[in-house]
């Protein structure tokens, strides 16, 4: 527990740093990230992890690398490109990936990664295998 308190503080600190970069008062990244301002305190202060729809926004309109804020490893700004962050339904899936990097369950980690990355490249692979199934009679109409 306390190296997850540890490792939120850390966050926390970086994501403070990434704000005050670009010389920007809490009021301000909120507005700019549409990310409340009490949200954007706790996430600095390390009470609580980064949401994804913060992360997203830090990345998407600031460049900044989110795995230089969730681990401290490479550099905080990208070079300006255009980054494509919305996993539509799997939104859900990378949220408990943020939470698997705050528990050190690497293992998960990398298999939620390898699946995301799979589904990104392969968007209808879902459809293609409840197809499949269906006609193999393993998967029910209802499902």
């Amino acid at each position: 527990m306390e190296k997850n308190l540890e490792n939120l503080k850390k966050i926390g600190s970086r994501l403070k740093e990434v704000r005050l970069s670009f010389k920007m008062t809490l009021r301000e990244i909120s507005a700019a990230t549409e990310v409340s301002l009490g949200g954007i305190s706790g996430m600095e202060s390390g009470n609580f992890p980064p949401s994804f729809p913060y992360l997203v926004a830090l990345a998407e309109k600031f460049s900044i690398n989110i795995n230089w804020i969730l681990t401290g490893k490479g550099v905080m700004k990208q070079p300006d490109i255009e980054l494509n962050l919305d996993f539509g339904r799997d939104n859900h899936l990378i949220e408990e990936l943020i939470y698997c990097l705050f528990n050190d369950d690497l293992g998960r980690v990398k298999i939620m990664h390898d699946f995301l990355t799979f589904r990104k490249e392969n968007p209808d692979i879902i459809v293609k295998i409840q197809e499949l199934l269906k006609k193999k009679g393993s998967l029910s109409e209802n499902k």
